[in-house]
């Protein structure tokens, strides 16, 4: 029989489950974590505790479940969205991570309601410009901590964070990549053009793939870490609120409603 892990990395606490092939819950961990408030408005997490907490319930969830890691095929990640973590290559991050609760950056918000339009950025994401989303954070990141910003590899949202420390690859789905207002949801990819005008090289942010396809495979030395199979697949996640609606049955015709 093959086995399922899910993890949720939330914004107070990570969750992982172990499911059987017939979605059967067999068992779960959760651990419980903060935010750290070094200002009014400031909030911050560390994402080396993000790691260290769901290989901690990813291996709690085994424990419970009372199977072997090695029978686990399939892992996928859903997680809080618009929080970002600048790391180095080596995925080491170079500062805290800026929660999606952080509102820092109102100049920037000021600043980019002036230059691009709420209506057009509206119409072209899907979202209002507000200091919660990801691109006001990077431009005060430039303006604030311009060697962090150009040090940085990749800029990662939680999901891709977890996605990358279990397969060594950065990518992200739409429901994480809509909340950045960096992308494009008609084209479906990132929007070079505000890319250009504000000095945030591509590069330096994860691929776009489809929620479901496949980044890869376990690394064997996060494999060996969590006794698992280095042949496990590990599947591109989503954004946690767009997962809970699914799971609550929205479909079309449906609504469902969501108080945090």
């Amino acid at each position: 029989m093959a086995y399922l892990m899910a993890i949720d990395l939330g914004t107070t606490g990570c969750r992982s489950m172990v499911f059987d092939d017939a979605l059967r819950l067999l068992g779960a961990d959760y651990i419980k974590y903060g935010l750290m408030t070094p200002k009014p408005n400031w909030y911050e997490q560390d994402a080396n505790l993000w790691w260290e907490i769901a290989c901690r319930t990813m291996r709690g969830a085994i424990e419970k479940a009372g199977i072997e890691g090695k029978l686990i095929s399939a892992i996928s990640v859903s997680s809080q969205g618009i929080s970002i973590v600048p790391v180095d290559q080596h995925l080491q991050p170079l500062s805290n991570a800026l929660s999606w609760m952080d509102t820092r950056a109102e100049e920037e918000e000021r600043l980019l309601a002036g230059e691009l339009g709420q209506e057009e950025t509206f119409l072209r994401t899907g979202k209002r410009i507000a200091a919660t989303y990801t691109l006001p954070k990077l431009l005060w990141m430039q303006t604030h901590q311009p060697e962090i910003f150009h040090a940085a590899d990749r800029f990662l949202m939680p999901l891709d964070y977890l996605t990358a420390k279990l397969t060594g690859r950065a990518v992200t789905d739409p429901s994480m990549a809509s909340g950045t207002l960096l992308y494009d949801m008609r084209a479906g990819g990132w929007h070079s053009p505000t890319l250009a005008r504000y000095g945030i090289p591509e590069s330096k942010l994860p691929q776009i793939l489809p929620s479901g396809s496949v980044a890869g495979t376990v690394l064997p030395e996060v494999a060996e870490k969590l006794g698992l199979s280095s042949d496990c697949v590990v599947c591109v996640g989503a954004q946690d609120q767009r997962c809970a609606s699914l799971g609550a049955g929205l479909a079309e015709g449906v609504v469902t409603v969501s108080l945090g």
